[in-house]
């Protein structure tokens, strides 16, 4: 009697179980509590014997139902409900052993999952949290967690705290090449080449790693090697496919990445295939999303850009794609959406147009972020320039911007802005007269001084290049 009540509760199980797969509901949890034992290890019986799949709607039906995709507001519903089971199961076991630094860092690694899903800056704020306790129940080895602490500053954009955390991550073991790596990420984003390039004899000797690829791609963009760029960027992808334990997410990821550099420099054709690409893989990447929209806009597709852009901020508002839709609707003649995105673009920023502080950076130049979403000096700024609104405002954050990283791009976002802002700027809004003329024209030379032929840098230091004095008084 006891097999029997074995057999067919097992086979009920796997019943529930295909029919909920099929509908396509999250695994259930049934599979965490006391009958999943029984259905590890007899599931094959299920199987073979049919069964379970007879107490299931008809197979007809089930085909339909498979093919049909989820709805993105189901798709976000059930990653959200899958990140939340995963930190709550990790959550639980630090819980239970508070002394397992491995524990620790799987807690990190989660909210750093969910911080990257979702831009999610308090996710990322809780993986600081758990890498550094992690580091705290033991140091010695544990470059595991000292590298998801570093990752997750980069995430909340405290850079010069990152740097810092990547130097920690070599001091506990200068081998690992994780820490090597992501070190040398750390000094692109800081505009640190010097230092990179010091750095790259350590990364040529690991020229297979995909990852490794996709950094030597960013430093031959910006040395100016576009083709080298490119060619790093499709390796990267295609080494990616290749290794057996990549999934689609992170396969999407790498198109994304290749997407970003064809953009940049003008293959605006293979740009899109490439985000598409990536789309298709994870339809729940925003960056791919992200990345359409912005190459969209470059090439003038404004009802393209809205629908992308849409998408993008389905999961994640970002702060240049939802000026980039805001833009779009203004060319489209609908200026009061534009108007109430460019409001929230504010809201998001912690900006009030009416009563500003730049309060966003410290006096050591370091992004503080407690317990709140950080801003995006860079792209609120780039975006208010090309709009062409709040430019003294665009001016002071892309100022707060430099002073926390000096790489070209933090360069290029301050000579925009700042020439902008003397552009449009009457003389009784702008007092600085020339001279901002003339800091425009000093940042765009940094801004192009490693040969960068990134398409807009150049378009910004051709117009800044080719400006005139309004007057001689200016210094």
């Amino acid at each position: 009697m006891r097999a029997e009540n074995t057999s067919l509760r097992l086979s009920l199980t796997w019943a529930v179980l295909v029919k909920k797969l099929m509908e396509g509901q999250p695994w259930p949890s049934i599979l965490i509590d006391q009958e999943a034992s029984i259905m590890k290890k007899s599931i094959w019986i299920a199987l073979l014997s049919g069964s379970a799949l007879a107490a299931c709607t008809a197979p007809t039906t089930i085909t339909a139902s498979a093919k049909q995709p989820l709805p993105i507001e189901q798709r976000i519903q059930r990653e959200h409900q899958r990140l939340e089971q995963s930190i709550e199961f990790h959550k639980g076991r630090v819980q239970r052993d508070p002394k397992g630094a491995i524990g620790f860092a799987l807690l990190a690694e989660t909210y750093l999952d969910k911080a990257r899903t979702f831009d999610d800056d308090q996710a990322a704020i809780e993986a600081e949290r758990a890498a550094r306790k992690s580091l705290e129940v033991r140091r010695k080895n544990n470059t595991r967690a000292s590298n998801l602490l570093t990752k997750s500053l980069l995430a909340q954009h405290r850079f010069a705290d990152a740097y810092l955390s990547a130097a920690d991550s070599r001091s506990i073991d200068p081998n690992d090449f994780g820490a090597v790596r992501l070190q040398a990420e750390v000094y692109l984003e800081l505009g640190k080449y010097e230092e990179f390039q010091r750095h790259l004899p350590l990364l040529n000797d690991h020229v297979d790693d995909p990852s490794t690829l996709s950094v030597l791609s960013r430093w031959a963009e910006i040395s100016g090697h576009p083709d080298q760029a490119i060619g790093f960027a499709k390796k990267a992808v295609k080494r990616v496919e290749g290794l057996r334990k990549s999934s689609p997410n992170v396969v999407a990821s790498f198109e994304t990445s290749l997407g970003t550099t064809l953009m940049k420099h003008g293959n605006y054709k293979e740009a899109l295939e490439a985000f598409e690409s990536a789309y298709n893989l994870n339809p729940m990447d925003y960056r791919a999303m992200a990345g359409m929209t912005r190459t969209l806009a470059q090439i003038n597709r404004p009802n393209d850009v809205i629908k992308w852009g849409e998408k993008c901020r389905d999961l994640a508002k970002l702060t240049d794609v939802t000026g980039l839709v805001a833009m779009a609707y203004t060319e489209l003649g609908n200026n009061s959406k534009a108007e109430e995105l460019f409001k929230e673009m504010d809201r998001e920023n912690d900006i009030d147009p009416s009563n500003f502080v730049n309060h966003t950076h410290a006096a050591d130049g370091s992004h503080q972020v407690v317990e709140a979403r950080h801003t995006h000096n860079r792209l609120y700024a780039s975006v208010m320039a090309d709009a062409g609104r709040n430019l003294a405002i665009a001016h002071h954050v892309a100022e707060g911007d430099l002073d926390s990283r000096k790489d070209i791009y933090a360069y290029d976002c301050f000579a925009w802005a700042t020439f902008r802002y003397w552009e449009m700027a009457t003389p009784e809004q702008n007092p600085e007269g020339d001279g901002l003329l003339v800091e425009a024209k000093a940042a765009m030379k940094k801004a192009m001084a490693t040969g960068c032929k990134d398409i807009i840098l150049m378009k910004h230091a051709q117009r800044i290049e080719s400006a005139k004095r309004k007057c001689q008084s200016g210094t």
